[in-house]
């Protein structure tokens, strides 16, 4: 038996659940993603507390980690990040036929007109403000800096210049995906990316320049075993 919490500080969007469609980003290679126990638990949360669930696999993005991290060229780091793609797909589908309200989206699907405008917003954002371009690479240096991904650093520095733009792509597509969806969105992750969340809410003077959805949210959602 498994279960989904759900922090606090989110009970008020958590009551009001049912009005959302559910969103969730899934990052290529994380294990908990690939955990079939985990990942019915997160179907059974979204087929229970959302007008039904989508979950949206990251295979583009993930070509920049394994560029920065493995140094792979970036021909080969779309081959692999291709192939984890459709390996988690293909693992979620065969969870998510018993949970007809939730979906599986691959990245790539969803690169459309809003996805380009908003991934050159970004770049051109990385590139002059320095407030958001601090805070970008922090993060990014932060998820460079675990030791398992420290100990493949083919320099001494580390090579935030091209993991940098998983973060950017990641961000537009999150900021435009809930676009595509009518309804209001509620976005769910076991954990809080305060970049994104700065960018939804237009801290940034470039961010008047993005498409955003102003009727979503964010929920974190955690993974735990019941007792």
């Amino acid at each position: 038996m498994t279960t989904i919490k759900v922090p606090e500080r989110y009970r008020t969007i958590q009551n009001k659940s049912k009005r959302y469609v559910g969103l969730m980003g899934l990052s290529v290679g994380k294990p908990n993603f690939e955990n079939p126990h985990i990942m019915a638990s997160y179907c059974d949360f979204m087929q229970n507390n959302f007008l039904y669930g989508l979950f949206v696999i990251a295979d583009f993005p993930k070509k920049y980690n394994i560029m920065a991290i493995d140094g792979d060229s970036e021909k080969k780091a779309e081959e692999r990040a291709r192939i984890a793609g459709d390996n988690m797909r293909n693992a979620l589908e065969r969870i998510t036929r018993d949970y007809p309200l939730v979906k599986v989206s691959m990245w790539r699907n969803h690169m459309d007109d809003k996805y380009i405008r908003n991934i050159k917003v970004l770049q051109e954002g990385y590139a002059a403000d320095n407030g958001f371009r601090f805070s970008a690479n922090e993060l990014v240096n932060k998820f460079l800096s675990l030791p398992s991904n420290r100990v493949k650093w083919k320099t001494s520095e580390p090579p935030t210049d091209i993991a940098k733009n998983y973060l950017l792509d990641e961000l537009a597509g999150l900021l435009s995906i809930p676009c595509s969806i009518q309804l209001p969105v509620c976005e769910i992750y076991p954990g809080r990316n305060e970049v994104h969340e700065r960018v939804q809410n237009r801290e940034f003077p470039f961010c008047r320049d993005l498409q955003i959805k102003d009727d979503r949210v964010f929920m974190e959602a955690y993974y735990e075993p019941s007792d």
